[in-house]
């Protein structure tokens, strides 16, 4: 494969229209397509020799895309904008079958799913393709950067365009498996289709790729990053400046660097080890004492030691952690947070279900949550709202309200702000808002009298018995299509309003300090009736009596059928469907009308037949 550079002066903040191209990110949230038009296809093929021929060329794709990728992401420098190409085989499959390839991201990996479609059967095939060199070092919109790939099969040449990186670029030997020589320096990237294990005080000026894992001695650096397929461990002491990538477990032991992310199915982190930017894990992260994470972590399932330290936000199915941990950034839950003793929250907090904090420790506003339980000491400098219970213990400071079901406020304790509460539990020298305990009277908020006018969006009429769903009551308008509704000062409130006839609306209302009206307008519903109808003989021949049958779909609500002879109503206020026996003659040739009217009598529909 030939491979060499042209760098531009291209804007990278440009949108360049092109074949092609994949949007990566750390967390593989955009799904992506790639395209590929080839000028020859197979035809009239078995549909086994297809599949074979598409199996072929999407793994032959997925290679040259892996190995362009390493060669990207081992770029020494970064341009403002780099484009990369070279001549596939006159032979590549990719050439021989026309097919339409598309990539599709595993969450929370750096691996992908590539699919290719025979555009002239229904076969498909899939394969996995690693894609890493974008997404991780650098950034170009929000969290995400771009490796665009065009093809042009009149010039025979597949051009990958980054912002990464300058300079001839060499793609790597593949070896087997491979044992890291002790107390020495390796100079190129190490590719391995094997196992890499070795390297005891030794340092790799480059990457590890491996496809069966990797496995450092102590004391090892690795300038670049570790990838593999396979389990990946770490010994002691292990200096890795790059990322740690891998398809299944990741196991880092006691003093290492991870200077970039850590992203994997389950991390075990031993003790006295740092991570420079994230951790994403698909399941769980384990990690020992005294470990720092400069970035995020991400996990199904996080359970740490004691001394932990979070740079930026933590989100995990569950989390526990020990005493003296510090999280610099929001922390949230499905499920519970547990932590123990001196931790500090500097961010908001939020579970679905219970959150337990030790003594001596400190944390932001705390929501979402069903329980809160803190120990001796806590001091909160936000708000506490939970759907149950607070209990605060001993010699707390909440610098916030608290609102929740059932509070209970240990001895000691102070609240600087109100404790919104059906029970208000209180022990010794409890002082809520300024006053003691046992002389808290809840304010109540002011309110004002809001007058909600319902009427209809096409011809500002009233709408009577219309009903609004406000601050989890249900009120109705009487006739003038009005109703009054008591609300808290300055408050805003959501509210749903329906009627029969007319699309239900949703809003939002901030009411101010005085009393005020509100309008809410309803759309009819746009209905489209059909009449089907029918003229019947019956009695003497020659003269017959005549009666009409009809039968209406699509009915509008509040709607109804009227029967006219030669243009005057005769009856009214009829169903969809129904008979009405002798309304004329049939030697009087009159004029048989059914039509549908709306709920103030608008015609909508009308059909009509002849007797003579």
């Amino acid at each position: 494969m030939i491979l060499e550079t042209n760098e531009t002066n291209t804007d990278p903040g440009t949108t360049v229209v092109l074949n092609y191209a994949i949007l990566l990110g750390i967390t593989a949230t955009l799904v992506a397509f790639l395209l590929i038009s080839v000028n020859t296809f197979v035809t009239n093929a078995e549909d086994r020799a297809i599949e074979a021929e598409l199996q072929t060329s999407v793994e032959t794709l997925a290679s040259e895309i892996e190995q362009t990728d390493r060669a990207l992401k081992n770029a020494d420098s970064l341009a403002t904008s780099t484009e990369y190409r070279y001549n596939p085989s006159s032979d590549s499959p990719i050439r021989n079958a026309e097919a339409t390839y598309r990539v599709e991201p595993e969450s929370g990996t750096n691996v992908y799913t590539l699919i290719a479609d025979s555009e002239n059967t229904d076969k498909q095939v899939r394969t996995r393709v690693r894609i890493i060199s974008v997404g991780f070092n650098y950034q170009t919109v929000g969290n995400s950067s771009t490796l665009t790939i065009d093809f042009d099969p009149s010039e025979e040449e597949l051009y990958f365009g980054s912002n990464r990186g300058d300079g001839e670029i060499e793609t790597p030997d593949t070896i087997g498996d491979y044992t890291i020589p002790a107390d020495t320096t390796v100079e190129d990237p190490i590719v391995s289709t094997g196992f890499v294990d070795g390297g005891s005080n030794s340092v790799v000026e480059s990457y590890i790729i491996a496809d069966d894992g990797i496995n450092t001695d102590s004391g090892l650096t690795i300038q670049g990053f570790l990838e593999s397929q396979s389990d990946i461990r770490v010994d002691n002491s292990t200096l890795v400046e790059g990322s740690v990538t891998s398809d299944e477990d990741v196991f880092v032991n006691q003093n290492s660097t991870i200077q970039n992310s850590i992203i994997t199915t389950n991390l075990t982190l031993s003790s006295g080890s740092l991570v420079g930017v994230d951790i994403v894990t698909t399941q769980t992260a384990n990690l020992g004492d005294s470990i720092t994470v400069n970035g995020s972590i991400t996990a199904n399932q996080l359970t740490a030691g004691d001394d932990l330290r979070v740079g930026d936000s933590t989100s995990a199915g569950e989390v526990t952690a020990g005493d003296n941990s510090e999280f610099n950034g929001s922390v949230s839950s499905d499920t519970g947070i547990q932590v123990g003793d001196s931790t500090s929250f500097n961010s908001t907090i939020s579970a679905e279900n219970n959150i337990q904090i030790g003594n001596d420790s400190q944390g932001g506003r705390i929501t979402e949550a069903d329980q809160v339980s803190v120990g001796m000491n806590y001091t909160s400098n936000g708000d506490i709202t939970t759907e149950d219970t607070v209990d605060i213990g001993e010699s707390g400071v909440v610098n916030g309200d608290i609102t929740s079901t059932t509070v209970t406020l240990n001895d000691d304790t102070t609240v600087n702000g109100e404790v919104l509460a059906t029970d208000i539990i209180c022990g010794n020298n409890v002082v809520i808002n300024g006053q003691p305990c046992e002389d808290y009277d809840e304010e109540e908020p002011d309110t004002v009298i809001v007058t909600f006018q319902v009427t209809d969006s096409s011809t500002d009429s009233s709408i009577p018995d219309a009903e609004i769903e406000i601050d989890g009551d249900s009120i109705t308008t009487d006739a003038s299509g009005e109703v009054n509704k008591e609300l808290d000062q300055e408050t805003t409130y959501s509210y749903t309003a329906n009627a029969d006839g007319y699309d239900e609306s949703s809003g939002s209302i901030m009411t101010g300090e005085n009393d005020e009206a509100h309008e809410i307008q309803l759309s009819p519903q746009v209905s489209n009736p059909e009449i089907s109808m029918s003229l019947l003989e019956s009695g003497a021949q020659g003269n017959p009596d005549i009666s009409v049958q009809w039968d209406v779909t699509d009915m509008p609500p509040g709607g109804s059928v009227e029967v006219l002879v030669d243009g005057t109503v005769i009856e009214s206020g009829l169903t969809s469907s129904g008979q009405l026996n002798e309304i004329t003659r049939q030697n009087q040739s009159d004029t048989v009308t059914v039509r549908v009217v709306d709920s103030i009598g608008n015609t909508i529909e009308s059909e009509q037949r002849n007797t003579g």
